[in-house]
Parts: C-alpha cells; structure tokens; sequence
C-alpha cells in the first residue's frame, strides 16, 4: 500500500523521485517527450497521507490496540500505473508517450503484481475511511510540484 503527498521537502521530494507517483508527474511537466516508466499493468492501492493520518488518529483512540494487531490503511481500490499516469496527463493537460523502460523493471519473480489493502477491520472499529479521491490527491501533487519546480528527472534504481 503507498501513500502520496503533496508536503514533502523539496530535498526530499527529489529524493524520492524513484516512488511511481512523483516520478510519473516530474516526467509529465518535464521538456521530455515521453514517459518512461516499469511495469505499467502493476495494480496498487494508493491513499492519501491525510488519510493515512487521520486514520493513525482514529487507530490510538482503540482499546488495548497494537500495531501487532495488524490493521490495514488503505482505500480498497487499485488502480494500474498506467491509469495512474492517464489520470496525470488529463490533470495536467499534457499528453505524452508512455514507454516501458527495461531498466525500470523488477526482477524476474521479485514484483507484486497486485497490492489492494482492506480496511474493513479498521471502519469497523473506528468508522474510518478515506476522503481523498485519487484524483484529488494527484492533483494536489501536480500543483505543489508545479509550485516548487520539480521538473527534474533523477531516477535510479
């Protein structure tokens, strides 16, 4: 499960460029004319670190709880990188090719294809769920990203 945000420090934003998410969008504003990104059929639960706090919050109100307790936070939806990138491009307003990098792929028998959490056990006991479409929280990214001129692509493996 992954969470996004938008309040990274420019420092750590950049550093984190490898993470799909800011990695898709810097190459999105970028003066490149392609994307180039791994797997693109991987499917990933993405919430929003708001989300992800608020449900930290409602998780130390419980009981005897533990983080043994095995408790998920996440939307309980999956979304594949290449409708992740889909949805950035028509936020944005810039359509660009979206190529497989072989240098961007996991090993063989290494990647999870699919990674969708459930929070059921967590709603039940607290009546959390997420607020931020994934939408919302991509367009947030973009306009911090925007803001702040992260344009630059450094990935590395």
């Amino acid at each position: 499960l992954h969470v996004r945000s938008r309040r990274q420090r420019q420092r750590c934003i950049r550093d984190s460029l490898r993470a799909v998410i800011p990695q898709i969008v810097a190459q999105n504003l970028s003066k490149s004319e392609k994307i180039f990104l791994g797997d693109i059929s991987t499917i990933r639960d993405m919430v929003y670190v708001q989300d992800t706090v608020k449900g930290f919050i409602k998780l130390s109100e419980i009981e005897n709880w533990s983080f043994s307790d095995g408790i998920n936070i996440c939307t309980g939806r999956g979304n594949t990188i290449l409708e992740i990138a889909n949805t950035i491009m028509e936020l944005t307003g810039i359509s660009k090719e979206i190529v497989q990098d072989k240098t961007r792929l996991r090993p063989v028998n290494s990647e999870v294809t699919k990674l969708i959490g459930c929070s059921k056990t967590l709603q039940k006991e607290t009546n959390w769920s997420p607020d931020t479409k994934l939408s919302e929280g991509l367009l947030t990214l973009i306009d911090w990203m925007r803001k702040n001129k992260i344009e630059e692509v450094g990935y590395q493996i």
